[in-house]
């Protein structure tokens, strides 16, 4: 049951605003998914490797996922470090930003 949300995140554009000032623009998609935390087994495995990942968001539409590296879920910014397809769902993997701003630079 897809009972929570999650804002996809796309590559920025550069844009030029009166003055000539760069603005980086992102493309936002919000959908819904099933969130669950990740397993014990599947946080040591990946701690081995140096990554921390919190949470497993499934999106039944696969489609509504275009490769986007950053999500936005329950208020938080995170990485997308791992994709999994399995017929039209998508499984994304994800990992806190710590430190990072809104457009996920440090």
């Amino acid at each position: 049951m897809m009972d929570d949300v999650v804002t996809l995140i796309g590559d920025g554009t550069i844009e030029y605003d009166e003055a000539g000032n760069q603005i980086e623009t992102r493309e936002e998609t919000t959908v819904f998914c099933f969130a669950e935390s990740v397993s014990r087994s599947e946080f040591y495995s990946a701690a081995s490797a140096g990554l921390k990942p919190e949470w497993t968001i499934t999106i039944s539409n696969g489609i509504d996922y275009n490769e986007q590296k950053l999500a936005r879920f329950h208020g938080d910014l995170y990485s997308v470090i791992r994709t999994y397809r399995d017929g039209d769902s998508v499984e994304l993997t994800l990992e806190r930003k710590v430190g990072d701003d809104e457009r996920g630079e440090s």
